[in-house]
């Protein structure tokens, strides 16, 4: 066996049982060229034991040959070689590259494509600006008509859901809602929308009621007497105007031309007036049909408000985040601290003016006392407009009336009441929610007027002391930036502090 394993024969260790034999010849070439690794790592090492063997008297021959076989290097064939890649693809790092520079080229390719049709857009509008402006203030004006009910649904919804509250406290300590464990919500909701109607009720009688001692009813008998008067006046009056018409020398037919035209005057006069009172009657019936969904939707409103700020929540969670809802409610607190504050003191101050001035004026005995004393009321949710709401309805009423006298002490009373309310009440109640200048008051006021009328003019101090509040958070963030210290604290909140440590 030893002369065949020098030969080159090597044995199968598979088949050792069978005793079958491999050539060299059947074996891999073995050419320099076609030597894999490892065989060729082997071929020195076999070289240098033949050599010490075989050449024991250390020929030169012998020695040049083993040392041109070492200093041959082991090529690998290109069909072993493996590429960088291993046929695998990309690596992660290669692929995440990638993404990112295809997220930045898509998000490039949709801004150009974005640019392009919002400049295409703009281009055709402002060669058809006119009608493009008629048609969007149709669908605003439709939309708004349609949306009206559920804004002002919600406004009477955040108005008595304080009172709401309130109500709900109370009947939770009460033993039938403790034992059964049910939630007072819905009983207190129904309590507060019970309420509210009855004041509107009682407000309503007390006008009516008023107005119906103001006027004075004429019997039948005067009534009788006063048709005859106008009778005998108008024949009188067209005897003078015959006897004038005589005088000037103007003919008949002239006379009847011109009584033809006041009449065709008259009578188209006429027709507007019919058409203007059924215009009348179809707002009024739009009037009563938005103010039942409106009161529908505020109770729905009521009912559901925990339901909707959670379902509000989860919509902000998904699609915001954290971090946008968290901004979301800094914003809706600061607008629930302004716009409850300016709107609930508004209401209450405009409560107490209507009282004040109404109880006044009827001591005194002035007419329609009820009437100045509410209008100067709904004037006062409103600034600047209560007084001067008052102060005219007192003027023209006591100038009919002649009453010269009461005039002038109304007027003073009407001071009185307009300075107590202007130095203590209103401050009282709107200090801790709304601080704006009166400055800004009187833009905001003229803003809200240009832009939404009456409406505009009852949320534009809110809406101003919104945006101001938003705008000096700014300002502290950004000193706050450049400095590294926070703002000091207002003073307002350092007095509230110390008496509460106090």
């Amino acid at each position: 066996m030893e002369s065949i394993v020098k030969m080159g024969v090597k044995t199968n260790p598979r088949r050792a049982g069978e005793g079958s034999l491999r050539t060299p010849s059947e074996e891999a070439p073995v050419s320099r060229e076609g030597l894999s690794a490892p065989a060729a790592a082997r071929e020195p090492e076999a070289g240098r034991k033949e050599g010490g063997k075989g050449a024991g008297s250390g020929s030169a021959a012998g020695e040049g040959k083993l040392s041109s076989e070492k200093t041959v290097p082991a090529e690998i064939p290109a069909e072993i070689k493996r590429p960088k890649s291993s046929g695998r693809g990309l690596s992660r790092e290669e692929r995440a590259d990638l993404k990112k520079k295809n997220r930045h080229y898509s998000l490039i390719a949709a801004y150009a494509v974005a640019t392009i049709v919002v400049s295409y857009i703009l281009v055709q509008a402002a060669g058809n600006i006119g009608p493009l402006l008629k048609v969007l203030g149709r669908v605003a004006t439709t939309v708004g008509m349609l949306l009206s009910p559920l804004f002002w649904g919600f406004v009477l919804a955040y108005i008595l859901l304080p009172a709401s509250g309130f109500f709900e406290k109370k009947l939770r300590r009460l033993t039938f809602f403790r034992r059964k464990r049910r939630d007072p919500h819905g009983a207190a909701v129904a309590i507060t929308c019970v309420l509210a109607a009855l004041v509107v009720v009682v407000i309503l009688s007390i006008v009516v009621s008023s107005i119906t001692r103001s006027l004075k009813i004429a019997s039948p008998a005067e009534i009788v007497n006063a048709l005859r008067s106008v009778a005998a006046s108008i024949k009188s009056l067209q005897n003078i105007i015959t006897e004038r018409l005589a005088q000037m020398n103007i003919s008949s037919n002239e006379v009847k031309k011109a009584v033809g035209e006041i009449g065709a005057k008259i009578a188209q006069f006429a027709n507007g007036l019919s058409s203007s009172l059924t215009g009348t009657l179809g707002h009024i019936g739009g009037f009563l049909t938005n103010l039942l969904f409106t009161i529908i939707f505020a109770i729905y409103f009521m009912l559901d408000a925990r339901g909707l700020r959670r379902y509000w929540n989860r919509v902000l969670l998904a699609f915001g985040g954290r971090k946008a809802r968290r901004n979301f409610h800094i914003l809706a607190g600061d607008a629930d601290t302004v716009f409850s504050g300016y709107i609930r003191g508004q209401l209450i101050d405009a409560f107490i003016m209507a009282i004040l001035v109404s109880c006044s004026l009827t001591l005194i005995g002035v007419r329609y006392a009820v009437i100045i004393g509410i209008l100067s009321g709904i004037g006062n949710l409103i600034p600047y407009i209560g007084p001067i709401v008052a102060y005219g309805s007192t003027i023209i009423v006591c100038l009919v009336c002649q009453d010269l006298k009461r005039l002038l002490v109304a007027i003073v009373v009407l001071f009185v009441i307009q300075t107590v309310d202007g130095n203590v009440i209103n401050p009282r109640l709107l200090s801790s929610n709304v601080d704006v200048h009166p400055m800004l008051v009187i833009a905001a006021l003229i803003v809200g007027g240009a832009f939404g009328g009456i409406v505009g003019m009852l949320f534009a101090v809110p809406v101003a002391g919104f945006f101001k509040i938003q705008f000096e958070k700014g300002i502290d963030s950004l000193v706050q930036k450049r400095t590294g210290r926070k703002p000091p604290a207002k003073r307002k909140k350092v007095r509230k502090k110390a008496q509460g440590k106090a």
